[in-house]
């Protein structure tokens, strides 16, 4: 069986320092997986590098079959290979209803966005809760959660998670 994401011999850094040196996984339909380890060790780097927001030195990536390798963020969004960042990088002016709204903004995730917004509130009802709030007040476990809801409006074939319990 062909694998859903296939990253073969991935090299990627920043700048002249080298981060990933060789990496190769396989991710088949339907399987979960899990990337463990200290900080500083690449975990974050090879999720922007499959993401295209870095750009590999050496090696491909295929998402189903289609090799991604330096194609743009937004064609790989397009696709359905959702990543969900570390960190706060969210509109903190926009307000929680309107930030899960604009994260259906592709052709594909357009279509059923009205019943993944209800599927994301019923998965995060403290987001349901606060629609008409600005996503700058919220808690950082709450950011996450919006974070995470904005990833899920993508309707991901494949999601990633940076960090999903932080804050």
């Amino acid at each position: 069986m062909m694998p859903l994401l296939d990253v073969k011999d991935v090299q990627a850094g920043y700048g002249d320092m080298r981060v990933l040196h060789g990496l190769s996984l396989h991710i088949g339909p339907q399987e979960s997986i899990g990337l463990f380890g200290p900080n500083g060790h690449g975990k974050t780097t090879l999720l922007k590098t499959i993401s295209s927001l870095v750009r590999p030195t050496a090696g491909s990536i295929t998402f189903d079959g289609t090799d991604i390798t330096g194609r743009k963020p937004p064609a790989i969004v397009e696709a359905g290979l959702i990543h969900a960042p570390q960190g706060n990088t969210l509109f903190g002016n926009m307000r929680i209803a309107e930030t899960l709204e604009l994260a259906a903004f592709s052709k594909r995730a357009s279509n059923g966005a009205e019943k993944r917004l209800d599927e994301v509130y019923a998965l995060f009802p403290r987001l349901a809760e606060r629609k008409t709030q600005l996503a700058k007040t919220l808690s950082g476990g709450e950011r996450q959660m919006l974070s995470i809801g904005c990833a899920l409006m993508c309707a991901p074939r494949l999601l990633m998670l940076d960090e999903p319990t932080l804050g």
